[in-house]
């Protein structure tokens, strides 16, 4: 379609032309920090303890599995067979 990704600019273009319309401005490229910042003002970069250092990334942790049901978790009220026949509680 005229949308498609591969050709999307070049479409637009013609489309713009065939029309009459002027392309809309670019806008600046900002970081994720800078439009967080300007979307709900608050600086994700400043330490939220002394509100004067910079936060910086120490380390990435790759997501990890979701969590298993509660229901699939064991309770602490349930035994195995061997302690029960055990008598522990």
């Amino acid at each position: 379609g005229i949308l498609s990704n591969r050709l999307r600019r070049q479409a637009l273009a013609l489309c713009r032309q065939a029309l009459g319309v002027k392309a809309p401005p670019q806008l600046p490229a900002l970081s994720w920090q800078e439009r967080c910042r300007q979307a709900v003002g608050i600086d994700w970069e400043v330490c939220p303890v002394c509100g004067k250092g910079r936060m910086q990334t120490v380390i990435w942790i790759p997501a990890g599995r979701a969590p298993p049901f509660p229901e699939a978790q064991p309770k602490a009220t349930q035994l195995c067979p061997a302690q029960a026949a055990a008598g522990q509680a």
